[in-house]
């Protein structure tokens, strides 16, 4: 009798852990799906740089790679809702549920299930929108700059702008030789403050810079750009003649470097954000992104009560409904971090992101517990 027990119990704890590699399965295929639509939302967009700057094949498929993941944040909340209420819900009306009930099996296990695939997809999200997001926004911006660094050194017979801060560069292929014409334009503020122009230019880059041999160059300096302008606009020009000198032009197309906050990774944030003299912006940064994780746990939750009220009524507006839902609480994350990010502690705000997580488990499993006969009764077929 012990032994049948013991068979039975190991029999419902591998089936419990088959279903959570179902629920995840399908959490990863439904974060690539949700990531891929917004790819191809972006499709026509990259499309047009690509046709701009004339990038190859390869450069427009790192740069849609590097796109994949900038969803992720909304992506996998939702992706999380929808994997476990579609696997419980085809549980429950294959009576798989009720089956595990009447063997002894009670609500623990099944919250356990739930919360331990919703951990997962918080660990996941945490990995994505902390490290993996900040890396492929990174890479989209480098590769971008160098494959137009690249173009702007081949050049294009039509001409193109280039512009990079406070800084306008305009250059065409002359007579499709090596040669190129060029007229950069250099602001302060809103103002015109310098202006280099040269019919015969010979740009190369070297390192991932550009530089230009300029010929013939032209220089107007615009020594009032400071006040308003006025007619008495006192101007300096300055001829090269025909010879050549460099000129670097990593002031205009600098190499990208790492400090914006989106592409800083979440340790990277909270070191820069944390101490007297951090930047409490980062900080704000890393606290939603812990946020924007913690939301699977809510998310795991509304699939547990989106699954008890699902019938033959309701099953056509209850996961839109839940998934607006988590489109709230993603709202009301941006909200709560940028209320507490910037004024409030680190230590503070791990204990926040504790206690969220904390409540939020607890909902799932008082939701389970609450909801139990709902859950495992099948309720879209006559039994």
């Amino acid at each position: 009798m012990l032994l049948w027990i013991g068979c039975w119990r190991l029999s419902s704890t591998l089936y419990l852990i088959r279903a959570k590699r179902q629920i995840i399965g399908y959490y990863l295929l439904m974060t690539l799906a949700l990531c891929s639509i917004y790819v191809i939302e972006k499709f026509s967009a990259l499309v047009d740089i690509a046709l701009k700057y004339r990038f190859g094949i390869r450069t427009f498929l790192s740069l849609m790679l590097y796109t994949l993941p900038a969803m992720v944040d909304l992506a996998l909340p939702l992706a999380c809702l929808v994997s476990i209420y579609f696997c419980l819900l085809a549980y429950r009306e294959r009576r798989e549920l009720l089956i595990l009930a009447g063997a002894g099996i009670g609500p623990a296990y099944l919250a356990m299930m739930v919360v331990m695939a919703a951990v997962f997809a918080v660990i996941l999200s945490l990995v994505f929108s902390g490290f993996v997001k900040p890396a492929a926004s990174f890479g989209f911006r480098l590769t971008q700059q160098m494959a137009e660094n690249q173009v702007l050194s081949k050049g294009i017979p039509g001409g193109v702008f280039y512009a990079q801060e406070n800084k306008a560069l305009y250059a065409r292929s002359v007579d499709e030789t090596s040669l190129r014409e060029i007229r950069l334009f250099e602001f302060s503020d809103e103002q015109l403050d310098r202006m280099i122009f040269s019919n015969c230019a010979v740009m190369r880059v070297n390192r991932g810079i550009v530089h230009a041999d300029l010929c013939g160059a032209q220089i107007y300096i615009f020594q009032n750009a400071d006040k308003e302008i006025s007619s008495d606009l006192a101007v300096v020009e300055v001829g090269a003649g025909p010879s050549r000198y460099g000129f670097d032009m990593s002031s205009i197309f600098r190499t990208p470097e790492k400090g914006r906050a989106q592409e800083l990774s979440l340790i990277e944030l909270v070191r820069q954000g944390s101490g007297k003299d951090g930047d409490r912006s980062h900080l704000e940064a890393a606290f939603s992104r812990v946020l924007g994780a913690l939301t699977c746990l809510i998310a795991a939750a509304l699939a547990v009560a989106a699954i008890a009220f699902t019938g033959p009524r309701t099953r056509m507006f209850i996961l839109p409904v839940a998934c607006g839902t988590v489109m709230v609480a993603a709202i009301f994350n941006n909200t709560l971090s940028s209320a507490f990010g910037s004024t409030t502690g680190l230590p503070t705000l791990l204990i926040i992101c504790i206690l969220s997580a904390v409540v939020a488990i607890i909902l799932t499993v008082v939701l389970t517990r609450t909801l139990y006969d709902r859950l495992i009764t099948p309720r879209m077929v006559k039994v």
